[in-house]
């Protein structure tokens, strides 16, 4: 049960991210109040467009709602999943590069000018 203790005229304010353009503004009152365009949370949250702004005015709401924000979710680790797959494509070929390389130095076949020196100042 959501339990809405406020005491201004308009209890909680929903919003979701806008294009820039205005914001067309809905009103939930669990009384169908004066000007309310719904009774319950879920129905208006599940009907209004993206970018709208619910005001839900005090009251019992006898209700579970459960809000995501799946698009800015994805906004924020689009970015991120790029960079992994980029890193896993070049670690992918840095491995097929050492497989490539590593049995013919081990062997011999293949030398490095100057290993010897080049190793012992890494370490």
């Amino acid at each position: 049960m959501l339990r809405s203790n406020c005491i201004s005229p308009l209890c909680a304010v929903l919003t979701a991210p806008t294009s820039g353009l205005a914001a067309q503004a809905y009103v939930v009152d669990v009384n169908g109040g004066v000007g309310a365009n719904f009774t319950s949370i879920t129905a208006a949250v599940a009907a209004v467009p993206d970018g709208a702004i619910l005001r839900v005015r005090p009251g019992d709401y006898v209700e579970s709602v459960v809000v995501t924000a799946k698009d800015r979710f994805d906004a924020a680790a689009s970015p991120l999943l790029n960079k992994t797959n980029t890193v896993r494509v070049e670690s992918a070929r840095l491995a097929r590069i050492r497989d490539a390389l590593l049995p013919r130095l081990l062997s011999g076949e293949l030398t490095i000018p100057n290993a010897e020196r080049i190793v012992g100042a890494a370490t």
